[in-house]
């Protein structure tokens, strides 16, 4: 799947941005926990907290503490 750009200029008319993970372990046949988030459509893109927004699995406890107020703070309502 080819990365978007933050720019809206080059999105190709994609106004909104859903980032999507899923917890769970081994194969989807099992509990599986998925969440989905977006943003708001004027969100720059180069906002600080967003490079914590990777991978969770490499995040530290605390940074993904971090993480989680920055989505809770940042999503679009």
């Amino acid at each position: 799947m080819p990365a978007l750009s933050w720019n809206p200029d080059t999105r190709g008319g994609v106004k909104l941005i859903a980032g999507v993970d899923e917890a769970g372990r081994g194969p989807l046949a099992g509990p599986v926990v998925p969440a989905a988030v977006i943003f708001p459509p004027d969100l720059r893109g180069d906002e600080p907290w967003l490079k914590f927004l990777d991978d969770s699995k490499k995040l530290t406890h605390v940074n993904r503490e971090r993480a989680v107020e920055a989505v809770r703070q940042n999503a679009w309502r």
